[in-house]
């Protein structure tokens, strides 16, 4: 959300792109966005959930990084069509992983999980985000963003593999 909100911003006021070129390529990563949940989707049943996560937390990081550099259309395109292979992927696999570990209640426990995860980053990100922005600018902005998802993939250690890996 920290990316997405404010892109079209950045596309304006940083690059200087008209209102609707920045509007249409803030939407560029939807267009990869269904491959990568796909793609992950897939990946994780064959070699599992938690490794998954580590790869499409890999791709965030990276791509949050990227978009510190993004000073035209092209770089803006380019950054975001790769972005959007990993921007949606958490999801299924995350309730892949929730189904796995409590099939029982996994309607409740993607619920809670949707819940919180949207909707308390829907209360913080907008303002957080947008004081960073206003008083430091862009760049510190992704390199605040670069460093929360640093700091996730802290849990990601503790959680346990729920899909049986089948040795060669």
């Amino acid at each position: 959300m920290g990316i997405a909100n404010f892109l079209t911003l950045q596309l304006t006021r940083e690059v200087g792109l008209d209102l609707s070129t920045a509007a249409i390529i803030s939407g560029a990563s939807g267009l990869t966005g269904w491959i990568g949940q796909i793609l992950w989707g897939s990946f994780s049943d064959v070699k599992g959930r938690k490794r998954s996560l580590g790869i499409i937390l890999a791709g965030w990081i990276l791509a949050a990084a990227l978009c510190m550099f993004i000073h035209s259309a092209v770089l803006g395109w380019t950054i975001l069509i790769f972005w959007g292979l990993f921007r949606n992927s958490p999801y299924p696999v995350a309730y892949a992983l929730l189904i796995d570990s409590s099939p029982r209640a996994a309607a409740s426990s993607m619920g809670l999980m949707i819940g919180l995860a949207v909707g308390i980053a829907g209360i913080l990100v907008a303002p957080v985000s947008g004081w960073i922005i206003h008083s430091f600018g862009f760049t510190v902005h992704y390199l605040v963003i670069v460093a929360v998802l640093l700091m996730s993939s802290l849990p990601l250690w503790f959680i346990k593999e729920t899909v049986t890996l089948k040795k060669a």
